[in-house]
């Protein structure tokens, strides 16, 4: 089975910001496109499949997932609430410390996403 692409977008009105990594966690490629399918669509067809698409909740995620989930292997609609404090809990296993949890959307859903190798 072919390693699984994770791409991540942090949804505005205008526009949305998105990056993709590997399932090893190398980052490939961000974004900052329209928040319209068409845009969106395309920054999605550019990453090689199989592919999981993660979208933050918020007032355009259910269309957004209706609407691209064609596109990719599996559709997750994240709580950033919820996953900064998961993202801080396999940061400490991991041993990493912790200051303050990130700012962007995306750093924190990889690290949610990205297997932890236990």
């Amino acid at each position: 089975m072919r390693p699984m692409n994770f791409i991540a977008f942090d949804v505005h009105c205008a526009f949305c910001e998105g990056g993709w990594v590997t399932e090893s966690g190398k980052e490939k490629r961000s974004w900052r496109v329209a928040t319209s399918i068409p845009a969106l669509a395309e920054a999605i067809r550019s990453v090689p499949r199989p592919r999981l698409l993660v979208i933050e909740e918020g007032s355009l995620a259910d269309w957004l997932a209706r609407e691209l989930s064609g596109l990719v292997d599996r559709v997750v609609v994240a709580d950033p609430f919820r996953n900064a404090l998961i993202a801080k809990e396999v940061h400490e296993q991991r041993n990493c410390g912790w200051t303050n949890p990130p700012d962007d959307f995306e750093s924190h859903v990889m690290e949610i996403f990205i297997p932890t190798g236990e």
